[in-house]
C-alpha cells in the first residue's frame, strides 16, 4: 500500500506511507530503494535477512517516501509489489 496525494508543487516533498510485510523473523526493515529516469520512479522495500531458524511471523511496517521534483508535470511513481507487479501512482506537479 503507498498513500499520498496526486498533485503537488515544484520543489514541496510529497510524503507517502508504504505500508509493506516482511514475511518471516529474521527479515528486517533496510531501505526504501529508487530508482528513476525521467518521468518515471520505481521504489523498492531493500529488507536484510539474518539468521538461520527464523520464526513464520509476519510484521507489517509503515515507512515514508518522500517525493519532490523542480520541475513541473506529470510523474509516475512504481511501488514494487515483490511479486513482479507494481501498485502504480500519478502524480501532477504543478
Amino acid at each position: 500500500e503507498a498513500e499520498g496525494p496526486s498533485v503537488g508543487n515544484i520543489n514541496e516533498g510529497l510524503k507517502f506511507v508504504v505500508t509493506f510485510g516482511i514475511e518471516n523473523g529474521c527479515g528486517q526493515f533496510l531501505k526504501l530503494g529508487e530508482s528513476a529516469t525521467e518521468n518515471n520512479t520505481v521504489i523498492k522495500v531493500l529488507a536484510k535477512f539474518e539468521g538461520c531458524i527464523c520464526t513464520a511471523i509476519y510484521s507489517e511496517f509503515k515507512k515514508e517516501f518522500i517525493f519532490k521534483k523542480a520541475v513541473p508535470g506529470t510523474y509516475r511513481l512504481q511501488f514494487d509489489k515483490g511479486d513482479g507487479s507494481y501498485l502504480i501512482r500519478e502524480i501532477i506537479i504543478q
